[in-house]
């Protein structure tokens, strides 16, 4: 097809306001001073009465341009008789020509949106258009904006095949209009390609033209391509193409536009002056019905409460678990949540008023057009529109500044003749024409900075790219950027508000290795953010994550971060080279595949995945996987490192794929494991994931390196970060003594804590047995709240030597919850591997069967007293061939010790109370219980919630009791943590004979539990799952 763009810009300077992103460093500082030679206008004149005026006269109208008067060089009536004559010098406007040699006015019909109650009458003015206001010369197509912009009807003057249409784009589904659509679509382009067609000033526009097909698919196909890049089903991206998809045809054409109003949030208001000038580039009339205010016979102003979403926000929890469906763990267990800094949908409410109705005005009135609001004049309204997309006044001028400078040129027409009064358009924007994806308003001062050699940094951003499957020669990839929500947060709070303001844009780009923008996506957000929220708003991430092909070759990826209210910027630049093909068979689209190995930061759990997601490798099951986007790992709060490989098995073979993973330290391999995997999912893929114990891993740079067999295909990924605050290298045994060296270490904080505690205690005078009896009362009451939460549980195994030296170790991860006063359990891993899938998930079945159950009685179970105070643990085990078993509960302690000596500390910021305990004189315990009678130690009270913090105790055997020593000397900890809620729960409940064979029966172990990720439950609601368990 002929290029025509210097053809068109000699007739018309409606330029469109984007431009072509440049390469780094070719952005000009000056204008581009190019002659845009002649602007065209299309202006209808009214009296007060809205009649037509059909004979003004050229001295008795006067056109402005910024405020400066223009001289006009043609001036006619179109589409009657011309009273009027021409400006001097004028020539016949052909470009403005309709109704001659055949040609027709196109109109698109345009649905957004409907409601279901406005539905009827939606198609009440969809068919008084189509039945009322159709002549013989108007052709109309069909158009709906929801999720995507979908065709429902090509151009057409069949009014029946119209109203077929319009029921359809009222009252069909998504998916059902896609799929329309799409069938629509294939037809249109085999007839769009049946000849090259042009814009001609005399060309003739007929609903058989290949012209017009190809203008239907070029709007669909555009829209599509700007949503997926802005994550955005706004209907502004819809409007824009349906607007510029018209610009290589002559005469005026008009949109019908029939929705619940328009709303623009803060990052698309400026773009709305974008739509407005291709529209007027176009020739394109915006004529609205507001479906909202229709009914009323009232055009008033109205406004709906809408709520507004952080997205990619990161909270920094460090919860255990891990979801449903992923695979084996590599040498410890794997947690959904395996990082303190994850991206999930937290909601931060912002009420807000909104103005539909004046967008649309906006458009409306900026294009030439008017909003219809008033059902009573429905038929003559729209009439009205009809009339004028063939009857108007044409004139041109020349503008008196001719150069590109990109700056909207405001355009006001000024009718000298009293009591009449001109419609036309606002302006434009003075910027070359393009084809490009268009250019957002907040989008420019990014693009600015990046193409600039050196980028800012005025804040920290992080960013990383992921491959995964071939196809047809190109490689899916998905990039992710992101920076913290602290960075745009003002520190000044709105009293009015009561809230903060965080406004910010966030921008990607991707060029080839000739510096051509391949990928350009975008968002931009503008939040109010409640006092009550902001610390922990602070705590978020926000991030910008897009997926899409690439052909191999040299790419260069730059991504920059905007606070738009300092105007300060953080940029990124990479440079990458997209290898051939991952695939078994190079360059094929079949064979073993693999995606990036890559480090993981949370695992979120979903109900199911939407379906825009299908392709979505972030998506496994029903979980969502977060990758990390730093390299950096800081050791200090962070309990495991955890990581995630698909795999895409050869189809063709039989055998199953092997995997090998390797841990090395600088050239050193560490550790390495070769995990079972599971079958792959309905798309074919094998999502593993692992995490990595931080507790014994020294400071360094690592590698992570997975290898993947199946028969004689073979496939590698790798994955590099360095590791800050690492462990001290241990001391090794004596080479005569056969111990183990273990990496697995309890969480111990609080111990940690009540050394340095301790040494500022003051004593204070209180009543040790009402202390005591108001601590278990409370207890009580806590242990029934904690019935609504699910947990997750480690369980650690240790046998010891004589000298405490580790000998045997074993653990296990169970994901948990308490039904009816007792413990259900299922156990996912075993020593840092996996459980056979298909074992978990029937003991995930019978354990939520049995919690169904237990809540439809829940009720009545409710009723019964709890008598507990405390959890309560047991151990078991063969000593000498008879079995022994000890309990643990620290009720037994309070009944069987005495307590003494109060003094206050401050623990962990709160006040609490500390007491020494040690066995009562002649008591006789139990057998089960004789270990309570061979120790003493300290217990920690919190002052404010009356809850248990700690018990910790030590054998007689020690002689540095409760004072000065190590929390790894202790024989005895019951600590709880407390919750957000305000609840206190168990944390760690452990024995450890240090190699007294006589402190617990016989049993000469180190042992523990260890629970965390408690969250509220509720069988329910479906969309609570039972969380999986960390890993070491």
């Amino acid at each position: 097809m002929p290029d025509l763009s210097n053809f068109r810009a000699i007739r018309t300077l409606f330029l469109l306001a984007l431009c072509v992103l440049p390469s780094p460093g070719t952005i000009a500082q000056q204008p581009v001073k190019v002659k845009t030679l002649e602007v065209l206008l299309d202006v209808t004149v009214h009296d007060k009465k809205g009649r037509a005026i059909t004979d003004l006269r050229p001295e008795e109208i006067e056109v402005l341009e910024d405020g400066v008067k223009q001289t006009t060089t043609q001036f006619r009536l179109v589409g009657s008789v011309n009273k009027a004559g021409r400006g001097d010098g004028s020539k016949p406007a052909t470009d403005w020509q309709t109704g001659a040699n055949g040609s027709c006015n196109l109109v698109t019909l345009l649905f957004d949106r409907i409601d279901p109650g406005r539905a009827q009458l939606a198609r009440e003015v969809a068919y008084n258009f189509i039945d009322n206001s159709l002549t013989e010369n108007i052709l109309v197509r069909v158009l709906v904006a929801r999720q995507k912009l979908y065709l429902v009807e090509q151009f057409t003057n069949d009014k029946s095949k119209l109203r077929k249409a319009a029921d359809r784009a009222i009252n069909s589904t998504e998916k059902s209009l896609k799929e329309f659509s799409d069938l629509s679509l294939a037809a249109l382009k085999t007839e769009a390609s049946a000849e090259d067609s042009q814009a001609d000033a005399n060309i003739t526009i007929a609903a058989d033209s290949p012209l017009l097909a190809r203008l239907s698919v070029d709007t669909i196909l555009q829209a599509e391509k700007t949503i997926n890049s802005t994550k955005s089903s706004s209907p502004v991206f819809s409007l824009f193409h349906t607007a510029r998809s018209h610009r290589n045809l002559p005469g005026r054409k008009m949109v019908l536009y029939i929705s619940n109003g328009l709303y623009l949030n803060a990052g698309l208001n400026a773009f709305m002056r974008t739509v407005v000038s291709e529209a007027n580039l176009a020739n394109v009339t915006f004529y609205s019905v507001d479906m909202r205010v229709l009914p009323a016979g009232a055009g008033n102003v109205s406004s709906r409460l809408e709520s507004s979403t952080v997205i990619n926000a990161s909270r920094r929890t460090e919860t255990s678990s891990f979801k449903e469906g992923l695979a084996d763990s590599f040498s410890t267990n794997s947690p959904d949540r395996a990082s303190s800094n994850f991206n999930v949908f937290e909601f931060i409410d912002r009420k807000k008023e909104m103005n539909k109705q004046g967008a649309l005005a906006d458009l409306t009135e900026a294009t030439g057009g008017f909003l219809i609001t008033n059902m009573n004049d429905l038929n003559g309204a729209l009439k009205r529109a009809a009339t004028e997309l063939g009857s108007f006044y044409f004139l041109s001028y020349s503008p008196q500044k001719q150069e590109h400078d990109g700056k909207f040129r405001s355009i006001k027409v000024n009718i000298l003749r009293q009591g009449l009064k001109a419609r036309t358009r606002s302006g434009y924007f003075a910027v070359p024409r393009t084809n490009t994806t268009p250019l957002l308003d907040y989008e420019t001062p990014m693009l600015k900075v990046l193409s600039e050699s050196v980028v800012p940094k005025d804040f920290p951003i992080e960013s990383a790219l992921l491959h995964f499957e071939s196809k047809q020669g190109e490689i899916h990839h998905v990039f992710i950027s992101e920076t913290s929500l602290s960075n745009f947060i003002q520190p000044d709070e709105d009293k009015e508000k009561k809230s903060y303001a965080a406004k910010f844009s966030l921008l990607a780009i991707v060029r080839n290795s000739t510096g051509e923008i391949v990928q350009k996506f975008s968002e931009s957000h503008d939040l109010d953010i409640p006092v009550a929220q902001i610390k922990e708003a602070g705590k978020m991430n926000v991030s910008l994550v897009r997926d899409f092909m690439l052909q191999p070759g040299r790419y260069t990826i730059e991504s920059v971060a905007h606070d738009r209210a300092t105007n300060r910027l953080s940029a990124r630049r990479r440079i990458i080279n997209v290898e051939a093909s991952h695939s078994g068979e190079p360059g094929g689209n079949s064979g073993l595949q693999t995606g990036s190995l890559y480090l993981v930061r949370q695992v979120e759990q979903i109900d199911k995945p939407p379906s825009s997601d299908e392709d979505n490798h972030l998506i496994v099951g029903r979980t969502r996987i977060v990758p990390e986007t730093s390299g950096e790992l800081q050791a200090a709060g962070r309990n495991e490192i955890s990581f995630h490989l698909p795999i895409h098995p050869d189809e063709k073979l039989s055998a199953k794929p092997d995997l090998k993973i390797e841990l090395l330290l600088g050239d050193k391999v560490v550790a390495s494991a070769s995990p079972a995997l599971s079958g792959p999912d309905e798309r074919g893929w094998v999502g593993f994931t692992a995490g990595l114990p931080v507790k014994g891993l020294p400071s360094g740079s690592y590698k992570l390196r997975a290898a993947v067999n199946q028969g004689n295909e073979h496939s590698e990924e790798d994955l590099t970060f360095n590791l800050i605050g690492g462990a001290a290298v241990a001391a090794q045994p004596a080479e005569d003594v056969k111990v183990i060296n273990s990496t697995l270490a309890a969480s111990d904080r609080i111990g940690e804590l009540t050394l340095t505690a301790m040494s500022a205690s003051k004593p204070v005078e209180l009543s040790v047995r009402d202390l005591i009896r108001d601590l278990e009362i409370n207890g009580i009451q806590m242990q029934r709240r904690l019935g609504d939460y699910t947990y997750s549980l480690r369980k650690v195994h240790r046998i010891l030597d004589k000298n405490g030296r580790i000998r045997s170790e074993e653990y296990k991860d169970y994901e948990a919850y308490p039904i009816k006063g007792r413990h259900a359990l299922v156990q996912l891993t075993q020593n840092g591997s996996f459980l056979p899938y298909d074992r978990i998930t029937i003991e995930r079945r019978s354990a939520t069967d049995t919690l169904i159950k237990s809540d439809e009685t829940k009720q009545e179970s409710d009723k019964q007293p709890v008598q507990n105070a405390f959890w309560a643990a047991g151990l078991g085990g063969y000593v000498k061939k008879a079995y022994v078993a000890l309990t643990i509960n620290p009720s037994d302690i309070f009944n069987l010790c005495e307590v003494s000596s109060p003094r206050t500390v401050t623990l962990d910021g709160r006040e609490s109370i500390v007491l020494d305990f040690k066995p009562k004189e002649g008591v006789q315990i139990d057998s089960e219980k004789s270990w309570i009678g061979q120790i003493k130690g300290i217990i920690w009270i919190d002052v404010a919630d009356k809850a248990l913090v700690r018990i910790e105790g030590q054998s007689f055997q020690t002689e540095a009791v409760g004072k000065n020593a190590a929390p790894e000397a202790l024989n005895f900890i019951y600590q709880q943590q407390r919750l957000n809620t305000g609840l206190w729960s168990p944390q760690l409940i452990r024995v450890n004979s240090a190699g007294n064979e006589n402190l617990f029966r016989g049993l000469n172990w180190d042992a523990w539990f260890e629970f965390s990720a408690f969250k509220r439950f509720d069988s329910s609601q479906s969309e609570m799952k039972i969380a999986p368990p960390a890993k070491p």
